[in-house]
């Protein structure tokens, strides 16, 4: 008897425990009338962001919020910690969220869900102190930042400004110039036609296809860059770099890495003044260079099919391969 009756009062536990803990939703939805052209100002204290095109000249948006709570009363009041403001200027809509109680957000008591679609053509400006950014295609420059959580874009026409303080980042394309930064995570980029900087304190850095100039940096992780046809600045404190140039660049190509080897494919007849050493491994190339003076294994200086703009590589510990495109 005394056995039922403890199992009994752990089963009374367990039902009391997911009652107290129970999830209230509350929706917002607002609508306004705009042309194309405007912008999206959307800055919150937390909560993460998805952004949608629509077919017409409408922003639509809709919030959700989620408080756990034991009664409806006390979810009420999470609800009410947080304030919301809704303003249209002409074609631009702005939206501010006040967290007015942050600890509820920490301790997980209150989610907030942005869910906003916008015309096809349509800028926008979006921040939050916390949460995950998440626009589809547009037709528009992007200004995005978060103070943690993944930014994901994919088809960008238009120029990208993108900042995370820890999450990964994707961008499918873009065609204007893309700044890419977060404080921790990897960066995979797609197509973009203009200039890239792409910056991450650690994770790997991947670009497919790039119509202008690269800079790229991380503290942790590999660099894969192909189809550069601009200049090219590639940094990383710890691992190997892989890079494919198009075309003949006319400023200085850099890459670097504490650890790692590098590996360059040029075209055929790609020029460039050489200068390639290593601490830990050998320096090859199957492309003509000019030496003058000594030859070493572990470095490469000269002037490769008559010399042209500096190409400066250098691993403290891997091996150097300068290899002409198969193509």
């Amino acid at each position: 008897m005394n056995h039922i009756k403890t199992v009994g009062i752990i089963i009374c536990l367990c039902l009391s425990t997911n009652l107290s803990a129970a999830g209230f939703e509350k929706k917002i939805e607002k609508s306004f009338d705009v042309s194309m052209g405007g912008t999206l100002d959307l800055d919150s204290d937390v909560g993460s962001v998805t952004i949608t095109q629509n077919s017409g000249d409408r922003v639509v948006i809709n919030v959700m919020l989620t408080a756990t709570a034991s009664t409806q009363h006390k979810a009420q009041e999470i609800f009410d910690e947080f304030e919301l403001s809704f303003v249209n200027n002409e074609n631009n809509v702005k939206i501010e969220g006040d967290m007015l109680n942050h600890s509820l957000w920490r301790n997980n008591q209150l989610k907030v869900r942005f869910n906003v679609t916008v015309p096809k053509n349509y800028n926008l400006d979006i921040k939050t102190g916390g949460g995950k950014i998440d626009v589809t295609d547009i037709k528009g420059n992007v200004e995005l930042k978060t103070s943690g959580g993944s930014i994901v874009l994919g088809k960008i026409d238009g120029k990208v400004n993108a900042k995370t303080s820890g999450g990964i980042m994707t961008l499918e394309s873009s065609t204007g110039d893309a700044i890419l930064h977060t404080s921790g995570g990897s960066i995979h980029i797609g197509k973009v036609d203009g200039d890239i900087e792409a910056r991450t304190s650690g994770g790997n850095i991947d670009v497919d296809v790039v119509q202008g100039n690269l800079k790229a940096s991380t503290s942790g992780g590999a660099l894969h860059f192909r189809n550069v046809n601009g200049n090219l600045i590639g940094k990383t404190s710890g691992g190997p770099i892989e890079a494919q140039l198009s075309a003949q660049v006319r400023e200085p190509v850099k890459l670097y890495t504490s650890g790692g080897n590098i590996k360059l494919t040029v075209p055929a007849d790609f020029r460039a003044n050489l200068a390639a050493s290593t601490f830990g491994g050998h320096v090859f190339t199957d492309l003509p260079v000019a030496v003058q003076g000594k030859i070493d294994s572990s470095s490469l200086n000269g002037l490769m099919n008559g010399g042209g703009p500096e190409v400066s590589l250098e691993t403290m510990g891997g091996n150097i391969d300068i290899i002409r495109n198969a193509n």
